[in-house]
């Protein structure tokens, strides 16, 4: 081998290196759900590989335990035992269960697990649209599965006071997946960017330059992402009896949302979940919700004419949302 062909291989191989980066990254997918995890900067003394291969199959087996159609899931033990006896949970679930109990409280029941019949009704597991659109009696029939104080909790076991109610966690799943890949890969050393869904968490001390998806309110752009951000979003599926059908129920009500997009930065991937539904659902209002400082969101809400008005925390990065929007 001459010099130059030696001293051109060796610059294929930097190239290549420069290209791929000094990062490692692994993707896959869970039903209906897309995730994706990269450690920008591998810590040196650890393989990041075999890192995110044991987050991976950590992911798989968390959905399996929180997720409602999941083949281990503790939530659907509690909800078989409805109205008739507890049924202890694993303690990851009934932590996630716990958290997002409080997460009730805080968001004005926007965020509620004991929704389950109204996801039901609206079809969201099945992936079907109901047959009618709910009268009045119905939906306060399950207004009453979903009330507050009909759920009981000795150590880790669970009673749901009436037969038909439901606990339902699939809402806020790739927000609880988010948070629970970001400490096992942690706990391995490493520090990762981590999506899962509509939920992006950045755990490493780097700025994660995000490519945000381009949506029906946003032209998608560049974020500078330091904590987490989540997307929550009323999207037309259908229609029932003439009227629009999302998966984005709120409990409160009992109906679908539709025309809505709202955006939340926070510290952990749930609780900007949490606080992007809450503003989705209970509106501008919820902007004055969260302790200053720690959560910032904005929101579009869609006219009649079809343009859509943001309205934002100060603090939010909101020309970051809507740049490129004169070249749609």
């Amino acid at each position: 081998m001459t010099l130059c062909t030696l001293l051109t291989c060796l610059l294929a191989v930097f190239n290549a290196a420069a290209a791929d980066g000094p990062g490692s990254t692994l993707e896959g997918s869970l039903p209906g759900l897309q995730w994706r995890l990269e450690i920008p900067h591998p810590a040196p003394d650890r393989d990041a590989a075999i890192a995110l291969r044991t987050a991976g199959s950590g992911l798989s087996r968390q959905w399996e335990l929180l997720a409602r159609n999941g083949s281990a899931s503790d939530l659907a033990k509690v909800n078989d035992e409805a109205g008739h006896r507890s049924a202890r949970m694993q303690p990851l679930a009934f932590d996630a269960l716990m958290r997002v109990m409080d997460l009730k409280e805080r968001s004005r029941g926007a965020v509620d697990p004991l929704a389950g019949p109204l996801h039901d009704w609206w079809g969201q597991r099945q992936g079907r649209l109901p047959g009618h659109w709910p009268s009045a009696a119905e939906l306060d029939s399950l207004a009453a599965l979903v009330r507050r104080g009909g759920i009981y909790v000795v150590d880790l076991g669970v009673l749901l006071r009436d037969k038909g109610m439901a606990l339902d966690l699939d809402p806020c799943l790739p927000a609880l997946l988010a948070d629970g890949v970001v400490d096992s890969l942690r706990a391995a050393g490493q520090a990762p960017w981590v999506q899962v869904g509509d939920v992006w968490r950045n755990a490493s001390s780097t700025v994660w330059n995000l490519s945000l998806p381009r949506t029906e309110a946003c032209a998608g752009a560049t974020l500078p992402l330091t904590g987490a951000l989540a997307l929550v979003r009323g999207v037309e599926r259908g229609r029932v009896d003439g009227k629009p059908v999302s998966d984005l129920i709120d409990a409160r009500s009992g109906l679908p949302v539709t025309g809505v997009e709202a955006w939340a930065l926070a510290p952990t991937a749930l609780e900007a979940w949490a606080w992007a539904r809450t503003l989705a659902l209970v509106g501008e209002e919820a902007l004055a919700l969260p302790a200053a400082g720690t959560v910032h969101m904005a929101l579009a809400r869609q006219s009649a004419a079809g343009s859509w008005q943001w309205t934002a925390s100060p603090s939010f990065p909101l020309q970051v949302f809507k740049a490129g929007e004169a070249g749609r």
